[in-house]
């Protein structure tokens, strides 16, 4: 998955890898079984890629990536611009 902004991010303060939360809507399968990469593909974008550890057999499971609650102060950009409240408690399937 990739998650891109409008302006270039703070790669030394931006929380890479708090900023969402991975989640399945299965018990039977946890984020413990598989390795999670982040990875800056540009300035303002980053790749979340999810691996296996072992072999898993996914059968009807859904992943769900959410992003953070709004902080206080807010996150900003590289140059200063505060992060829209529309990227805050979003999640897609």
């Amino acid at each position: 998955m990739d998650l891109t902004f409008d302006y270039d991010l703070n790669q030394t303060s931006f929380p890479l890898t708090s900023f969402q939360t991975i989640s399945f809507n299965s018990p039977n399968v946890l984020i413990s079984m598989f390795n999670v990469n982040y990875a800056w593909t540009s300035s303002s974008s980053y790749r979340i890629t999810i691996e296996s550890i072992s072999y898993i057999y996914l059968y009807n499971v859904t992943i769900t990536v959410m992003t953070m609650a709004q902080p206080t102060p807010d996150f900003t950009s590289k140059y200063g611009v505060n992060f829209k409240s529309t990227v805050f408690n979003q999640s897609i399937s």
